[in-house]
């Protein structure tokens, strides 16, 4: 059961990274710049792009690794695990 749930996790994986982030990239910049405009623009606003843009980040960043490490899924994870074993010696 668990290596069949782990092999569904992966082919889903992927496709569902590269939808949920292309959908959020857009909606982010939408929300900053209509946040960001000048009539618009108090404290709580300011602390709601802020959220906006780390979120953007982190979604830019996820993507990123995701389809870097794309060419096959289970050794691509193993791949990200092994960089962070030789970054923490």
């Amino acid at each position: 059961m668990l290596p069949t749930l782990f092999d569904a996790y992966y082919t889903a994986h992927q496709p569902l990274v590269i939808t949920l982030c292309a959908l959020g990239i857009p909606n982010h910049v939408g929300c900053i710049m209509i946040l960001s405009k000048r009539r618009l623009f108090n404290a709580t606003n300011c602390m709601l792009i802020s959220l906006s843009a780390s979120q953007l980040m982190l979604i830019v960043s996820y993507l990123f690794i995701t389809v870097s490490f794309a060419e096959d899924s289970k050794t691509g994870y193993k791949k990200v695990a092994n960089l962070a074993k030789v970054g923490a010696q």
